[in-house]
């Protein structure tokens, strides 16, 4: 790898190089006694992004993240921005802090094409593209499932890069409270509650609150925006979440609804230094889904949803507003063939609209989609076929295709390799905007082709993947800064990671070496490293649990004359199980007070020092 900063003083020193970890992992990992694979018996994680079907994360054929409750509590992140840097090939670029416009790249994609859900439902915005997660609530998660690499063929639009699927807590026949306050230096508080309970021995009801507000810091660097306001930019955010399952004859009903509002402070790049800028960001879901066994090997899942965000900048010299909103119907079988097989297919019917103060040429469209599946999972060969077609009434048809094998010649080894191509939709603003929008776009499309191999060795896994992604027909502004298909890009690079437990401690760790170019220009693509490397080490002793984490990111291109320079961070964090109910959690952030970007202009908050206290019931 290229010279990777010490943490401590920012000099210079050359840590490692990418074929050095590489061989390092592969011989730590073949070293360890093959009857460690036997020694314990776990639980299987489960996950249903990779395929749409459950299945053991270990089997997905598609690069799999799985980050459970207990992690997001370990880790006392605040925002999802700040849970996601550590995810292996994830880059987070944010306009300030918490609450400014943040980006998420998977894989050097743009942060258009990562697709985000929650419970099956997108919430990525129409003008944008892009998902606003710096103000969702990471109260009501259970957990979430990071899928990196081109799955059009399974969700459609927006999925090239990846896919990031929230799931929020439902009733598990078990009834629990809890109530954590968090206090952060720079004057930050948080305070959440939840609690589930039944009123019915089939029905079950939980409820999640949070209270948030940070006094914040200047987003913008004066000596790179000098006539930007200075002043603090603050930050708060109130969510109310509910859902309710009712058990019923060979299935279950769950309903949901939530409600974030967040009102974000923020600094124009371009003054005056007197200008106050605010946004008002209301977020709310609501869905009905189902699952029923028709038959003993025949499932069918329904969902109806209505998703809406509202984005309303009230305060700022040109005062705008933008709503997006929508309507969504699936409709899916899945039938089981056996223990090995599975058939999955599906219908979804979808209805966008966009609401503005600008006046956009057509503000709503619709599509509808049908999908179609195959999984294979047997004692040495896996394989995953998925086809889709989505029909949009604006700019046309698009088919994508996915094809994975797997082949495992013991229990230790398993080989992968996938092809497939994807899509994404033209958003409103390039097809319609009043200035430079252009209604005879074609979709951007994509082709993916990933190889690679697994090692697991009772609790020590090692996956190495080689992906290739060309991009064609990105859409672009012209000489006449008019929208158009005109802009290609390719990535190529590898993917290596690691989880284990040795002597105690658990370890993950991530290692990322790309070559994200645009083929226009012959560029490093905007905001996206070329290495990037994370992880993490905690310990349990006693009543404590010790961890630390670190994150690299090399130089990127922010434009065509600023470079953002390289940067890693340390974290530190202790927690004390004081009882059954009661946890302390204490948390040293970014500790060696590195000064780093990840858009130019924009500050990022230095080193803090986070306290949480925690009660936790569970009957």
């Amino acid at each position: 790898m290229n010279n990777m900063p010490c943490l401590g003083c920012g000099s210079l020193r050359k840590l490692c190089s990418a074929p050095l970890l590489f061989n390092a992992l592969f011989i730590f990992i073949s070293s360890i006694p093959l009857h460690i694979a036997h020694a314990q018996s776990t639980v299987p994680e489960m996950v249903v992004t990779a395929s749409r079907t459950d299945q053991r994360i270990e089997d997905a054929l598609n690069s799999t993240t799985l980050i459970k409750r207990e992690d997001i509590e370990r880790s006392l992140a605040l925002d999802l921005p700040s849970l996601l840097r550590t995810v292996p090939g994830t880059e987070i670029s944010q306009a300030g802090g918490q609450g400014t416009v943040a980006s998420v790249f998977l894989r050097g994609a743009e942060s258009r094409h990562t697709l985000v859900l929650i419970d099956g439902v997108p919430i990525n915005n129409l003008n944008f593209g892009t998902a606003p997660i710096e103000n969702l609530s990471l109260a009501n998660i259970d957990h979430i499932e990071i899928v990196r690499g081109n799955v059009s063929s399974l969700y459609g639009s927006n999925a090239l890069g990846g896919v990031i699927q929230i799931f929020t807590k439902e009733g598990t026949g078990k009834s629990f409270s809890d109530v954590s306050y968090q206090l952060r230096s720079q004057n930050m508080s948080n305070l959440q509650a939840g609690t589930s309970f039944a009123i019915a021995d089939d029905t079950q009801i939980s409820l999640q609150a949070q209270s948030l507000r940070d006094a914040g810091f200047n987003a913008t660097n004066q000596n790179e925006f000098p006539s930007s306001n200075p002043d603090q930019d603050a930050y708060s955010k109130r969510h109310f979440s509910s859902g309710i399952t009712k058990k019923i004859d060979k299935g279950q009903l769950h309903f949901a609804f939530s409600d974030t509002h967040a009102t974000t402070e923020y600094d124009s790049q371009y003054g005056p230094s007197s200008q106050r800028d605010v946004s008002e960001n209301t977020l709310r879901q609501t869905s009905l889904s189902g699952q029923f066994a028709l038959l003993q090997n025949l499932r069918l899942d329904t969902l109806l949803s209505q998703n809406t965000n509202k984005l309303n900048a009230n305060v700022t010299a040109y005062p705008y507003y933008v709503n997006s909103n929508t309507d969504q119907g699936n409709i899916g079988l899945e039938w089981s063939m056996g223990k090995d097989q599975k058939v999955t297919t599906g219908l979804e019917s979808t209805k966008q609209t966009l609401l503005s103060d600008t006046q956009y040429k057509n503000s709503s469209r619709t599509n509808h989609a049908y999908r179609l599946g195959y999984l294979l999972n047997a004692e040495q060969h896996q394989v995953q076929i998925n086809v889709r077609e989505d029909n949009y009434t604006d700019f046309g048809t698009a088919q994508t295709g996915l094809i994975a094998y797997g082949f495992k010649p013991n229990e230790l080894l398993r080989l992968h390799v996938n092809t497939s191509n994807g899509f994404m939709a033209p958003t409103f603003n390039d097809l319609f905007y009043p200035y430079g929008g252009n209604p005879n776009l074609r979709a951007e499309k994509l082709n993916s082709n990933e190889f690679g191999f697994s090692l697991k060795n009772g609790s020590h896994s090692l996956q190495v993947t080689h992906f290739s992604n060309r991009y064609k027909d990105l859409i672009d502004n012209d000489s006449n800064y008019v929208r158009t298909n005109i802009a290609s890009a390719q990535n190529i690079g590898i993917e290596s990671l690691y989880s284990g437990k040795l002597l105690g401690k658990e370890i993950n760790a991530s290692y990322t070496q790309q070559d994200p170019i645009n083929l226009n220009t012959h560029q490093q693509l905007l905001r996206r490293a070329k290495y990037l490397f994370s992880a993490s080490i905690f310990e349990k002793v006693n009543t404590f649990t010790i961890g630390a984490e670190v994150k690299y990111s090399s130089s990127r291109l922010d434009s065509a004359n600023h470079i953002l320079d390289e940067y890693a961070l340390l974290n530190l964090s202790v927690a004390k199980k004081i009882d059954a109910q009661w946890t302390s959690s204490l948390k040293l952030n970014n500790v060696f007070d590195k000064k780093y970007e990840t858009l130019y202009g924009y500050n990022t908050l230095g080193r803090s020092l986070m306290f949480e206290m925690k009660w936790q019931d569970i009957h």
